[in-house]
Parts: structure tokens; C-alpha cells; sequence
């Protein structure tokens, strides 16, 4: 449909035209897919028209009218799952409590259908002789351990050993690799659940992470790639100004990775921010990391333009050690014991992360991009110092 214009016609007749014209399309579409109603074609326009309007309708709704559509049939909440949740993560982030943030961990990651028992897993790991190569990484985590959350109050010792050494006789590809230590330990403090934590770590390893501790952490290689191409697109000054000073990514983000900010929880008692990360981390995997390592070193931006090398790294290493992740001005703010211009800079960046998140824009495309402007380099890396090699 073409729309013929006159010169000379009023605004009120060329939108009325184009209303028209709205209005034919509409009937031509509606036509459409009662002619072919068998097709695929009308099973995906009838998906559309009937769940377009809620999915306008999600930034309106209250959570319990959100947690409304996960109650409907199978099919309807896997369309909608991940969009409710980050809906209720955007608009109702700063109003969710620790209970029912750790039972929207558990949901999504759907712990209660995996049918494992960490206990049974323990016991099937002591019955292992000595001489397994399972049996290896024992020490490895009880030294993991004993540095891990050592001053945390709730941390428990005993459990986060069992636990570890269950997901090795669980996963024994994969076994056991320090940093795991952060992650299991993250959870259980939290919520006290080990059974739950257990599960929740299994769907977080064959989602989204088992692939850092694979094959010489040769993902985690890649993700320094793709970081550095981030921060060039969005910070080019800050960038170009790491270069500078030969400041790489492998220098500071490799914890941020590996444990997903997890391991800056040591230093804390309890981190809001932490916990923020992991809502979407949850839902949306090793984006979120990005993302956020992306936000932080936007946060300090100016501070790092003007720092040398050995001031980066330093700054960058103690983050988890100060406000940012210790959350102590943080909490008395929302407790009422300070008033908020009182509290430290960083108050505003862990108050607005769910809003800085929606407004950063990272897809997954654009990651897959670098994935593959890796690819290309490493082939042509591999040309120059193997010259003689087949493609």
C-alpha cells in the first residue's frame, strides 16, 4: 500500500489518510490470517495479538498482578517468565525483601524440579579411595575455604566444604576450580537453604558458567577480548587512557567473572548491591556481568581518567572492600538512621542500579559480534605464526 499525498493537503486530512489506510492494513492482516488459519504463520500473528497488550500492559501492573501470569498454563509462562521478573526487578527492585528475593532466585532457576541430593553426593565422594582423581581437589578446597568468608558471621565452614565436594563427584568434567567457592558460599550465607543452594549452583553452572572453567579457562580469555571492545565503544577516552597506562582487562575483572562479584561479599556483612547484581545474573546470565562491570567503571570514570597504572589497579582491587559493595551507609540510609545527602556517592549508584541497567543497552548480539571479531583474529593470529598451516 502506497500512500499518494496532494500538495497542499492540511495536517488534519493526511492523518486522517493515514488512519485510513491504518485501518485497511488491519483488515487485510485479520483477512489474512482467516484464510490460512492452519498455517504457522497465523499460530505466530494470534500469539502476537493476544499477548502484545499484556506485554505493554507489564510495566503497569503491581508484582502480585505480574506473578499472576506465571500462574497461567506452561507455555504462556515460559513466553513470559524472564520478562515479568525483569519488570519486577526494573520497577520494584528497591521494595523487595531478602525472602522473597531468594524465593524468585529459586523460581527462576527452577530448583525445586532438579531432582539431587548434595548429601548423597557427599557420601558417594568420601566413599571415593584416596587415590581418585575427585579425591585431588579435597585439599585445594579446604584451603578455599578456610580463606573464603572467614570473618562472615553466618558463614559456615563445615557445609560450604560438603557442598564443594558434592558438585565435584556431581560434575566430574568439570570438578572443582577456585572461585566456585565465592559462588556456593554467596548462596548459602543468604539463605541458609544448602539443599536449595546446591541446586541453584548446578543451574547456574549449565547455564551460564560451566564455560569459564572449561579448557584453560579459554572463555574467560575471550570475555578480557570482549570487555576491552566494550569499554572502547562506550568509554573511548577511558579506554584509550588503559591502554595508556597498560592497564588490561585480565588485571582486574577476572574475579568479577569467575564468581559474579560473589567473592567482593568476603568484606560484607550484607551487600544490596550484591544481591541486585544477582537478580538479573540469575535471570539473564554472564550479560549481566558485563553490564555491570561496565556501570562500575562508568561510576568512577573521572577518578580512574587521572590515576597511573599502579593507582588503577589498586582502586579497582578495593572496590570490594568499600561502599559500593559494603552497602554500610547504604542500609543506614533506608533504615532511617542518615539522611540521604548525607550518605556516600555511591548510595545513588546501588539505589539506581536496576534503572541504570535498563538504560544500558547490551545485547546479546552485539556480544556474539566480538565473539566472532575474536574468532577472525585468532585465525589470522594463527596464520601469522603458522604460515605453513592448512585453513
Amino acid at each position: 500500500m502506497r500512500l499518494a499525498f496532494e500538495v497542499g493537503m492540511e495536517k488534519e486530512d493526511i492523518a486522517e489518510m493515514i488512519l485510513a489506510q491504518k485501518r485497511e492494513f488491519d483488515e487485510l492482516v485479520r483477512e489474512r490470517i482467516k484464510n490460512y488459519s492452519h498455517t504457522k504463520e497465523k499460530k505466530a500473528q494470534t500469539k502476537w495479538e493476544r499477548f502484545y497488550p499484556i506485554r505493554l500492559a507489564l510495566d503497569y501492573l503491581e508484582p502480585v498482578d505480574l506473578v499472576k501470569l506465571l500462574s497461567l498454563d506452561k507455555k504462556t509462562r515460559a513466553l513470559f517468565k524472564n520478562k515479568v521478573y525483569r519488570t519486577i526487578y526494573y520497577n520494584f527492585g528497591e521494595k523487595i525483601t531478602s525472602k522473597q528475593r531468594f524465593q524468585t532466585w529459586w523460581n527462576i532457576l527452577e530448583v525445586d524440579d532438579l531432582k539431587l541430593d548434595y548429601k548423597e553426593l557427599h557420601k558417594e565422594y568420601q566413599e571415593l579411595p584416596e587415590d581418585k582423581s575427585i579425591r585431588s581437589v579435597e585439599e585445594v578446597i579446604q584451603i578455599d575455604v578456610a580463606r573464603s568468608f572467614n570473618k562472615h558471621p553466618d558463614s559456615n565452614p563445615t557445609v560450604l566444604r560438603e557442598l564443594l565436594e558434592s558438585y565435584a563427584t556431581y560434575d566430574k568434567e568439570v570438578s572443582y576450580c577456585q572461585g566456585m567457592n565465592y559462588m556456593m558460599g554467596f548462596l548459602h550465607i543468604n539463605t541458609l537453604d544448602a539443599d536449595r543452594s546446591f541446586k541453584a549452583f548446578v543451574r547456574m553452572m549449565e547455564k551460564f558458567m560451566k564455560g569459564l572453567f572449561d579448557n584453560e579457562f579459554k572463555q574467560l580469555k575471550i570475555y578480557f577480548f570482549k570487555f576491552n571492545r566494550i569499554l572502547e565503544l562506550y568509554a573511548p577516552d577511558l579506554a584509550e587512557h588503559f591502554k595508556k597506562e597498560k592497564v588490561e582487562p585480565s588485571y582486574f575483572i577476572p574475579s568479577w567473572f569467575i564468581t559474579g562479584f560473589a567473592s567482593t561479599f568476603q568484606y560484607a556483612k550484607k551487600s544490596q548491591l550484591l544481591e541486585k547484581i544477582w537478580d538479573f545474573f540469575i535471570l539473564d546470565g554472564n550479560k549481566v556481568i558485563f553490564k555491570t562491570a561496565l556501570l562500575i567503571i562508568l561510576n568512577y570514570k573521572k577518578e580512574l581518567l587521572e590515576m597511573k597504572f599502579d593507582k588503577i589497579l589498586g582502586f579497582l582491587g578495593e572496590l570490594g572492600r568499600e561502599e559500593l559493595f559494603n552497602n554500610i551507609q547504604y542500609l543506614k540510609v533506608k533504615n532511617g538512621e542518615i539522611p540521604v545527602e548525607e550518605a556516600h556517592r555511591d548510595y545513588a549508584f546501588i539505589a539506581n542500579y536496576e534503572k541504570l541497567m535498563k538504560k544500558t543497552h547490551l545485547t546479546k548480539q552485539l556480544l556474539k559480534t566480538f565473539d566472532n571479531d575474536h574468532d577472525v583474529l585468532e585465525n589470522r593470529m594463527g596464520r601469522l605464526l603458522n604460515p605453513n598451516k592448512k585453513k
